[in-house]
This record gives structure tokens, C-alpha cells and sequence, in this order.
């Protein structure tokens, strides 16, 4: 594993001088027998992808579509990252925003904001897709349903790669960040065999502009390559029942470093004599036990606590709120936003609550007429 910053093309030659038949297995160094796979960091590919828009002239990407079409062609067309800016743009000033993921950072980042994640993470949203097809449809922006389709695709490359839990899936149901499995018909290995044929396809066009740089290009390859192979590895060599494609990532390390950085004054650069130090006192910390702060809590507050329970706290039924019919009109536009808010709120509300009767105020058992256009 390593990580985008390093030369993609130095380091093959720095792990092995003599390669396989392929560029992203080698043989380890301790154990002839035994593959060393060459992964780049799947998080600072997220960012080199969403960086890459940003260095075009007109911010945007002349790519082949994800889905052949019948003949097996792909049609291409542009993706623009000018459509993201635009819709965040639209929906800036109001409280409840469809792309409620995207933030300022996201959309117009600084040279350090850039080295940051997490504003990659908030364009390449799983809600993001959507949202941008709701807002483009009604203000035409321009292409808008190839940037969400490009931005879908990116978003399901990240979930794959990014399972570090056999649950996350089943959680979440979503079947894309569930582990890998040694099922020939897995939708994870044939999702990456996919992509990789998208990126190679795209690397056959030969676009001179719009498009990923040729690091950026030849790193997802590398990349998706190389967990094709480690999956079929782990199955057939090692005989794991599943992979989890998230635990080949730099997190833990950077996170390390960043508490580094933190301890010594939140610099960037440091020297030796800080790490050391700074190691002592990461060593210290965790051998130490942690002092609960149950005990810092007032004993006087709680003197009335037994009278406090006999009292019967009914709460009331009745709410001085006036919704008008001016009111829900001004609300048409996001009459879809606003649903999903307030049940989302109430099913946090609901889980957390012991008492019945406040479960009665929130909930409603009535069916409810939903429109064709809003059931998207």
C-alpha cells in the first residue's frame, strides 16, 4: 500500500526491480512463494479524481457513458463539474437543499482545503446523484444527468473498495458495501470488472483534454486491478470465506500522523525529535486508565429524584403551531425535502423515547397519497 503522493511510475521499481507478467503483483522479498500486491491509497484517488475536474480549463470530463449500449458501444459525452457549483449555487441561501452534502469547501477548495477528504467525500455523495438530477430538471443546467451519472459511478467504486466491516452492508442495505465473497456472481467483482473495462475504453479514446491526468488514470487501474486479484487470492490461496477491500487503505497510519502533528503544535512538518517525543506520549495516554465522569456529576441535583418519578408527567396533546395553506405553498418546491426531514427526526425521536404517550404525539397511523413525480 501506498499512498498517491509517492510517483506512481518510481514505485513498482522501488518495491521490486523484477516484476511479474503484471505491474501489480511482485514477489515478496522474505518469501519467494508469496505475492506482494501494488495498491495506491483508495482515498487520495477519490481526491485526485475530484482535483482533476478542477484543473480542466471548462472543469469538465469528455468520458464514455458506464453502460454499453445494445451493440455494445458506449456513447460518450461530457460530465461538468460547473453543474455541481451551479446547483450548489441555487440551493445556497435556503435551510432545507436537496444537495444538502455540498458545502463551499466542496465546491470552490484551496490548495490545502484540497489535500482534505472530506469536501471530496461531499461532492461524491450517494445522495448527490439525485439530488443534481432534481435541481438540474428544473433549472436545465447543463448536463446534468451525465455529471450525476459519472459522479454515480465514482460513488459506487468508493463503496466497494471502502468495506471494513462484514455488517456495514447489512446495516446500511446496500449489497455494494457488503464484503466480497467467492461467489463467481458477485456484484462487487463484476461492478470492478466493469469499471475497469470503462477505464480502459476511456484510456482508448485518447481524449488530448477533459479527462483524468495520466497518474490519476493509470492509479485506478492499478488499483481496481490489483483488489480483483487480492480477492481471487484470498479465496483460492488462503481460503477466506470473505474480503473486506476497506482494511487497504493509509487511514490508520495518517490518523497516527495526524496525532503527531496535533501534539506538536499543529505543525506540518516535523522533526525527529518531535515524533519520539510525541510517540512517548501517545504510549502514555493509552497505558493510563480513563477517569469516568460519572463521578463529577452534583449529588444535589438528584436529591428530589424519587418525587421526580412518582410525578405523572403527561405531556400535552396540543401544540400552538398555525400551518396556513400560504405557508405549504410557499413549501411546494420542497414539499419532498421536508418529508424526509421531519420522518427521519421523528424515527431518531421515536427510538430514543420511553414514554408512549410522547410516541403518540409523533407518529400517525394513516395512509398517506404520495404523487407519481415525488415517488422518485
Amino acid at each position: 500500500m501506498v499512498p498517491f503522493k509517492y510517483s506512481v511510475s518510481k514505485a513498482p521499481q522501488a518495491v521490486s526491480k523484477k516484476s511479474l507478467a503484471n505491474d501489480f503483483v511482485f514477489p515478496h522479498p522474505s518469501d519467494p512463494h508469496g505475492p506482494l500486491f501494488f495498491v495506491i491509497d483508495p482515498v487520495h484517488l477519490l481526491k485526485c479524481v475530484r482535483n482533476n475536474r478542477l484543473k480542466q480549463n471548462d472543469q469538465c470530463f469528455w468520458l464514455p457513458q458506464f453502460e454499453p449500449s445494445t451493440t455494445g458501444q458506449r456513447r460518450m459525452h461530457y460530465a461538468y463539474f460547473k453543474t455541481v457549483k451551479d446547483a450548489y449555487n441555487l440551493e445556497s441561501e435556503q435551510l432545507l437543499r436537496y444537495g444538502y452534502t455540498l458545502s463551499r469547501k466542496a465546491v470552490s477548495p484551496t490548495d490545502i482545503e484540497k489535500q482534505d477528504v472530506k469536501p471530496a467525500l461531499q461532492v461524491f455523495s450517494e445522495y448527490g446523484p439525485n439530488a443534481l438530477r432534481v435541481i438540474g430538471a428544473k433549472h436545465n443546467l447543463k448536463h446534468y444527468e451525465e455529471t450525476a451519472s459519472f459522479i454515480d459511478v465514482i460513488v459506487r467504486w468508493r463503496k466497494v473498495v471502502n468495506v471494513k466491516t462484514p455488517f456495514k452492508g447489512l446495516r446500511l442495505r446496500d449489497d455494494l458495501q457488503k464484503p466480497v465473497y467467492p461467489s463467481p456472481f458477485d456484484p462487487k467483482v463484476s461492478f470492478l470488472n466493469d469499471f475497469l473495462d470503462w477505464l480502459e475504453e476511456w484510456k482508448e479514446r485518447r481524449a488530448d483534454a477533459c479527462k483524468f491526468s495520466d497518474e490519476t488514470h493509470g492509479a485506478l487501474i492499478q488499483t481496481t486491478r490489483a483488489f480483483i486479484e487480492i480477492c481471487a487470492y484470498c479465496f483460492e490461496e488462503l481460503k477466506m470465506s470473505f474480503a473486506l477491500l476497506g482494511k487497504f487503505q493509509t487511514d490508520l497510519l495518517e490518523e497516527h500522523f495526524g496525532c503527531y502533528r496535533r501534539l506538536a503544535g499543529s505543525q506540518y512538518h516535523l522533526s525527529v525529535r518531535q515524533i519520539y517525543e510525541c510517540e512517548n506520549k501517545l504510549r502514555l495516554q493509552t497505558t493510563l486508565p480513563q477517569i469516568s465522569t460519572a463521578s463529577a456529576i452534583d449529588n444535589d441535583q438528584n436529591q428530589n429524584w424519587e418525587e421526580l418519578q412518582t410525578q405523572a408527567a403527561v405531556p400535552s396533546g396540543k401544540f400552538n403551531v398555525v400551518v396556513t395553506q400560504e405557508a405549504l405553498s410557499k413549501l411546494k418546491d420542497v414539499i419532498p425535502v421536508v418529508t424526509y426531514v421531519a420522518g427521519y427526526s421523528v424515527h431518531i425521536a421515536v427510538k430514543k423515547l420511553k414514554c408512549d404517550k410522547c410516541r403518540e404525539l409523533l407518529t400517525i397511523d394513516k395512509t398517506v397519497a404520495v404523487s407519481p413525480e415525488n415517488r422518485k
